[in-house]
């Protein structure tokens, strides 16, 4: 299943980044929101560290993953949250720019 979303991301990624795919499509609004849910639970303590660099929940993680995905959404004029619930797992939000630098997604 792993693979089965990396190929989808990455085809979706490929798809938004040519600059003309030969058809249109249409973001509403002034903003792209985009929500990632997770089975993973996270006390409040480790949520608020999940975004620091070499900060990992991981056995034989770096702890650089999520650092460097909060550096990219901030270069990009966007916000990147996440939230746990006991139960429930983690969700990660991210609330980017439609517009940025005279460049429109």
């Amino acid at each position: 299943m792993e693979q089965v979303f990396i190929n989808l991301f990455h085809n979706a990624i490929e798809a938004w980044m040519v600059p003309d795919p030969g058809g249109s499509y249409r973001i509403p609004g002034d903003v792209i929101n985009i929500s990632v849910s997770t089975l993973a639970r996270h006390s409040p303590e480790v949520v608020a560290k999940l975004f620091e660099p070499f900060f990992s929940t991981k056995d034989k993680g770096t702890g650089l993953g999520l650092a460097i995905t909060f550096n990219i959404i901030q270069k990009h004029g966007g916000e990147i949250r996440a939230e746990s619930e006991t139960g429930k797992g983690s969700a990660f939000y991210i609330t980017l720019p439609k517009e940025r630098d005279n460049h429109v997604v």
